[in-house]
């Protein structure tokens, strides 16, 4: 089963938070009559991932929030393709109309770097914000200080001593005006009230009530600015007391992004294109053994990985970078100033991708997570930087399986995990709870010659008489028959997409089987018959359950659309871009997307899954979203007037749910809700 602990909100790069900002007021610049003023802004830009734990967001939700940091310490909102690109830290004059950025100068912003200098100083302010309720029983300025106690041991024991905190004071709790949604807000009053300036090694971090989150009043459990290194100064807020949320956010000020997954039911690897890592899953947060993972009593206690340490570069050390093949021993994490490698660094010389080798074994903090429910597996893993999010890391699953809350992800003594490209192999020889032997192969894998090109003679493929085909490669052979044998010989057998067969035909339900390729699957039923699953839909369909999902068989193979590619199941579709990635729509949202003419609609692509809420559920599309009630059916709400429902609370609100659609009115449309109408107007394009 999955790990089900709070999610949080991470804050891309803060680089600059106090550094080379001029000290120039907005000035406001010669507007025409009737129009909205221009200003000049001087700040610097605050990238803030929107990813969350609820289920809506608007344009925000799991996008890119940009906030501009003024030199008084204020924020602001800005928006505009001229800066939603531009990195965190970057300082820039803009010229901003109603938080429009119409022209902009920017330069980068300046690094702070990585010295020893005494501890890092916390200070605290509890902050009740604006359509909150206190706990019951509020936490205490006394848990607060055994917080930032216990965080400071943490990173105490992972720095060697380098990084430590100390509370420098806690603001007792007051009211705000200001809503969650307001975070820089809050950031901005609570900076003035504890005396917070910026300063390098300075963190300011807002309490909020328990409520905050379980309400869904503020979307994230925790929150916190990544810094550009273990000097930076940084902000976050908690909702909590709990040490290993605390420890979580904090390392974001240092430096460092979610510890995720790479989760394949083929592949231990798969090349980033740009925007996806395709026929594979990143799975937020998955790196279970990692504290920049999940926040919990066991989970989210585990030792710093390696590449998180690397990215530090407070125990250089401790990592060695490997360069030829050879034979390497690797002590247990943590890292430490003990004289020993606690992990390997290694650069695919066919991609130039960085890879870190270390072992979780006996320690305090991966005793912890060994004791978890889930019982992740100690060993030698392999990890990596991961290109979808800045600073994160992606653990490699050695034993891919594809399954949801897969937590073996060591390679076993004699076995190899070879990088995407296939030119960087690492092999286990011995292991135990303290250190481990492993052998490093840039090249060709391990006891293997390079392999012949694919061919049909009898030393390769071998015809099986009654059995169908037998594919021998590397002195495997593998079976392929009937209606699979048929669909994979179509499309080129082992020279064709789905590369050599990796498994046999393996049974499934409604007496179907399912068989593995090096790019694929093939699933066969006599309903369906033989269908091929691969890609990015793969790593979609392996998420939901495979062929235990609601989806059930696959009925088609992959149909290019315009912009993707759609592939239908028994109760459902898949759609994928480069853009949206992959996603399943189904059930009663299926039958609304379809009324609206699928992806030729005005909705264009999913960009969700669908997601449950309380009474019902939500998908996202490019040009809106779609929600259900047994009550209401299912609805279309888009453009301004989603916007406005959701900055008043969505289907949490007075409003309720949508119980119809847009409606054309003279001057505008208008949507009727459960608790009301909200009404768009062309001529002032606001919503009331």
């Amino acid at each position: 089963m999955p790990v089900r602990l709070p999610r949080r909100l991470a804050v891309l790069p803060l680089l600059a938070l106090a550094v080379g900002v001029p000290a120039s007021p907005a000035v406001a610049a010669t507007t025409t009559p009737g129009t909205t003023a221009t200003t000049v802004e001087t700040g610097t830009l605050v990238q803030v991932a929107t990813e969350t734990s609820a289920h809506e967001g608007g344009a925000d939700h799991d996008g890119t929030r940009t906030l501009l940091r003024r030199a008084d310490g204020t924020f602001t909102d800005v928006r505009g393709e001229s800066v939603e690109h531009l990195a965190t830290g970057t300082t820039v004059r803009a010229q901003v109309r109603d938080g429009e950025v119409l022209d902009v100068a920017a330069r980068p912003g300046v690094r702070t770097l990585a010295a020893a200098g005494g501890p890092s100083t916390v200070r605290v302010a509890m902050v009740v914000p604006a359509g909150v309720t206190q706990d019951a029983t509020p936490m205490t300025a006394a848990q607060v200080a055994t917080s930032v106690q216990q965080t400071s041991d943490y990173w105490s024991s992972q720095t060697a001593g380098q990084v430590t905190f100390q509370l420098a004071g806690v603001q007792a709790w007051t009211s705000s005006s200001r809503p969650c949604s307001d975070v820089g807000g809050m950031w901005t009053d609570a900076a003035r009230a504890v005396g917070f300036t910026g300063a390098p090694r300075e963190h300011l971090v807002v309490v909020l009530p328990r409520t905050a989150y379980t309400s869904k009043a503020c979307a994230a459990y925790g929150l916190g600015s990544i810094g550009a290194g273990p000097d930076s100064p940084g902000y976050a807020y908690v909702t909590d007391t709990e040490p290993s949320l605390w420890a979580h956010e904090l390392g974001h000020n240092l430096g460092l992004g979610h510890a995720n997954l790479l989760s394949s039911a083929t592949a231990s690897d798969v090349a980033w294109n740009g925007s996806a890592y395709p026929g594979a899953t990143r799975v937020g947060y998955g790196d279970v053994w990692d504290v920049m993972s999940f926040s919990g009593r066991t989970i989210g206690r585990g030792n710093l990985g390696i590449a998180g340490q690397y990215r530090l570069g407070l125990l250089p050390a401790g990592v060695q970078d490997v360069t030829t093949t050879g034979s390497y021993t690797l002590a247990a994490l943590p890292n430490a100033a003990d004289g020993r490698v606690h992990g390997l660094r290694a650069v695919d010389p066919a991609t130039g991708t960085a890879y870190f080798v270390e072992l979780r074994g006996r320690s305090t903090g991966d005793d912890l997570v060994a004791s978890d429910a889930s019982r992740p597996t100690r060993g030698v893993r392999v990890t990596t930087a991961d290109r979808g999010e800045a600073g994160a890391t992606l653990a490699l699953d050695a034993t891919p399986t594809g399954r949801r809350g897969d937590v073996d992800l060591t390679i076993a003594p004699g076995a190899t995990l070879s990088t995407a490209s296939g030119r960087l192999h690492v092999t286990v020889t011995a292991v135990d709870g303290a250190q481990a032997t492993v052998t490093m192969t840039f090249g060709d894998a391990p006891g293997r010659t390079p392999a012949p090109a694919p061919t049909t003679t009898s030393n390769t493929t071998t015809t099986t008489s009654g059995s169908g085909v037998s594919f021998n490669r590397d002195g495997v052979n593998r079976v392929v028959s009937g209606p699979v044998l048929e669909k994979y010989l179509a499309l080129g057998a082992q020279r064709g997409q789905l590369g050599w067969p990796t498994s046999d035909a393996i049974a499934v339900r409604d007496g179907g089987v399912v068989q593995r390729f090096e790019n694929g699957l093939v699933y066969w039923t006599p309903v369906t018959g033989a269908q091929v699953v691969a890609g990015a839909v793969l790593g979609e369909y392996a998420s939901i359950g495979w062929e235990g999902s609601p989806l059930g068989f696959p009925t088609s193979g992959e149909i290019a659309v315009t912009g993707g590619v759609v592939q239908r199941f028994q109760r459902g579709l898949v759609y994928w871009t480069p853009a949206t990635g992959a996603h399943a729509v189904r059930g009663a949202v299926e039958g609304r997307y379809a009324a609206a003419g699928w992806e030729r609609s005005t909705l264009s692509f999913p960009t969700s899954d669908e997601i449950p809420v309380p009474g019902g559920v939500v998908q996202r599309f490019t040009g809106g979203n779609v929600y259900w009630t047994p009550a209401t059916g299912a609805q279309v709400v888009k453009g301004a007037i989603l916007g406005e429902w959701g900055r008043r609370g969505w289907e949490r609100s007075r409003l309720g749910w949508p119980v119809g659609e847009e409606v054309p009115v003279p001057g505008g449309v208008r949507q009727q809700f459960q608790g009301g109408v909200l009404t768009w107007t062309a001529a002032t394009g606001r919503v009331a």
